[in-house]
């Protein structure tokens, strides 16, 4: 599998693009992305496959009908985050009605609906390799982290992938200050991340750098706060 991560948008999005034998999945395509996708599949030779998004948040999602309409692809996003589509009565994303949807140029999205998107089931294909898929509120109701795991026995040369969207950061966590957060369930979350995932697994987080599981599980203060240690 390769990685290609372009950084999009007014909050500096990571949309990961994963390819392998010319297929690729692109994740989280924010403000930005299709043109960036467009360019790295014309560059690679890639067909993509299909759209995945951690959440539903704008920053996150506000190229995904673009994409899914450029290749004529599915978007797959978490059932409880359908709050965060357009619809009946809604005709922009939620918080997006001020300054905001004028920062992500909502006027001129390609609307995304709760009828252009598919839900997850307990896995999903990424690039050849399949994924579990791990529903992980708190920073939005539907929020997941999608992992592969890594070779047994083999340390760091054989660790596994983490997709984190917006769980986990180099050093932070999502923010529980928004609509349709949790606090509580954040901490929920939290304790239960150092058990998902190998200590060598790379966290491809939403926004930032990358980071491992082992080195969040040591070093983070709120994933330690969370865990009682």
């Amino acid at each position: 599998m390769e990685l290609i991560t372009v950084t999009v948008g007014p909050f500096g999005i990571n949309c990961h693009i994963l390819h392998r034998d010319g297929a690729a999945t692109v994740v989280d395509p924010g403000y930005g992305a299709a043109a960036e996708v467009r360019r790295v599949v014309a560059a690679h030779g890639l067909t993509v496959d299909r759209v995945l998004l951690t959440h539903g948040h704008i920053d996150h999602m506000r190229d995904a009908g673009e994409v899914a309409r450029d290749h004529d692809v599915p978007v797959l996003l978490h059932r409880e985050d359908h709050a965060w589509l357009t619809g009946p009565g809604r005709p922009v994303p939620l918080m997006c009605e001020g300054p905001l949807g004028e920062m992500f140029g909502v006027a001129d999205m390609v609307p995304l609906t709760v009828d252009d998107v598919t839900g997850y089931g307990e896995t999903v294909d990424i690039a050849g390799e399949t994924y579990t898929v791990h529903h992980m509120p708190g920073h939005s109701p539907g929020s997941v982290m999608l992992h592969r795991p890594g070779a047994t026995g083999e340390g760091e040369s054989g660790a596994g992938t983490v997709i984190g969207g917006d769980v986990l950061f180099r050093g932070g966590v999502g923010r529980t200050d928004l609509p349709l957060s949790s606090p509580e369930a954040m901490a929920r979350t939290l304790r239960r991340l150092p058990g998902l995932f190998g200590e060598h697994d790379v966290v491809l987080p939403g926004h930032g750098p990358s980071t491992t599981v082992g080195h969040e599980t040591r070093t983070n203060p709120f994933l330690r706060q969370a865990g009682g240690l």
